[in-house]
């Protein structure tokens, strides 16, 4: 009988336990993992078909090393490994070395492990800053499988970037200086817009902007102020590690900026490119998807968002003023415009909420399948 009454607590607590929202995210992670494996079979395997332009460099860095010298012939002549920043590739090291995984199977390890991390680091994040998610689970997943979230399963910096960029944010707002600090130099060792993310979550720290209506004594300000200045020196050092490193390899300490004129990376003035895109056939497309990824940050700032939104403005403006390519990923891969997205559909009717999540399945599938076919717009 006690066995029996046993077997009926476990029950219970079973049944109790799945109505945690952390089951069905779980759930719904593992549904789509695997549905991710049966899409990219007719491609070999899922960790080969990820794998696409960028992963291959990233790849070459982990297992040998940046290179001394430029590339002298074939399509990549011209090119350097150096455009690219050392901490994801350390870790695709580290994560193959502990694993004994090839490169491919540990930088969709990496994204396996991170996607999760980063939509609960937004989920907190935005619950922190007062907006409440009325369905948990729903945003998580959602955040998951929306389609400008695709970027964080291909073996691109996406995740990373994004876990420390929310990281760092999360924990600047919450006071947690050293921890903020130590995520600070690991965003600017991840990617070149690092840096004006650091300086935004400084400076944002630095006016107490963080909590509006609340000035504080001198005192406080002063912490504030130094709190802020740390974040953006500590941060900085990720980048100084990295121009020191280039200046004792290659005798360019600047060879990350100067090497993208191989890519045919020149600087202008935002709006100069933008209207080259428009009026050049070939970059409409490219175009469009920049102006679209920008008609976000506007919102951004009507709602209150004023750090995230210029956060967002930085990066597209930093990344517009290379060229056209890649812009609209920066901005639409950045976790804070599907946290504006999310706040939108999150408040929206069921019929309009699951409505969205058929649809978004469905263009994941497509765009994934576009991944694996090698459609460049997606780079």
């Amino acid at each position: 009988m006690t066995r029996f009454l046993a077997m009926g607590r476990m029950t219970d607590a079973m049944s109790l336990l799945r109505r945690f929202s952390v089951f069905h995210i779980l759930g719904a992670y593992i549904l789509s993992i695997v549905g991710l494996f049966v899409i990219a079979q007719p491609f070999g395997s899922a960790p080969r078909a990820l794998c696409r332009w960028d992963c291959f460099w990233y790849e070459r860095i982990a297992a040998r090393g940046y290179d001394l010298h430029p590339i002298l012939d074939g399509f990549e002549a011209g090119m350097a490994d150096w455009a690219f920043f050392p901490l994801y590739p350390l870790l695709l090291r580290l994560v193959s070395y502990m694993t004994g995984m090839d490169g491919h199977e540990s930088g969709m390890l990496i994204n396996i492990v991170l996607l999760p991390v980063l939509a609960l680091l937004s989920l907190s994040y935005v619950r922190r800053k007062g907006y409440v998610a009325d369905h948990v689970a729903y945003w998580t997943i959602l955040f998951m499988v929306f389609p400008t979230a695709v970027w964080y399963r291909f073996p691109y910096t996406e995740s990373l970037y994004g876990a420390l960029l929310v990281g760092c944010a999360y924990a600047a707002r919450v006071g947690s200086i050293g921890l903020a600090c130590g995520l600070a130099a690991g965003l600017c060792a991840t990617r070149p817009t690092g840096l004006v993310c650091v300086v935004s979550i400084g400076l944002f720290r630095m006016l107490g902007t963080w909590r509006p209506g609340v000035a504080g004594s001198a005192r406080q300000m002063g912490v504030r102020f130094l709190e802020g200045a740390a974040i953006i020196a500590v941060g900085a050092t990720g980048l100084a590690a990295f121009i020191l490193y280039l200046d004792r390899l290659t005798g360019d300490g600047l060879a990350f900026l100067h090497i993208q004129y191989s890519w045919r990376h020149s600087t202008h003035l935002p709006t100069t490119w933008l209207w080259y895109g428009l009026t050049h056939k070939g970059l409409t497309v490219a175009t469009v998807l920049d102006l679209l990824a920008f008609s976000i940050i506007p919102y951004g700032f009507y709602i209150g968002w004023y750090f995230e939104s210029t956060v967002l403005l930085l990066t597209f403006g930093l990344a517009t003023s290379a060229g056209l390519s890649s812009v609209h990923r920066y901005v639409f891969a950045n976790p804070f415009c599907l946290m504006l997205i999310l706040t939108v559909i999150d408040k929206s009717t069921p019929l309009v909420r699951y409505s969205v999540l058929i649809l978004a399945l469905c263009v994941d599938y497509i765009l994934l399948e576009s991944w694996f076919y090698g459609y460049a717009f997606l780079m």
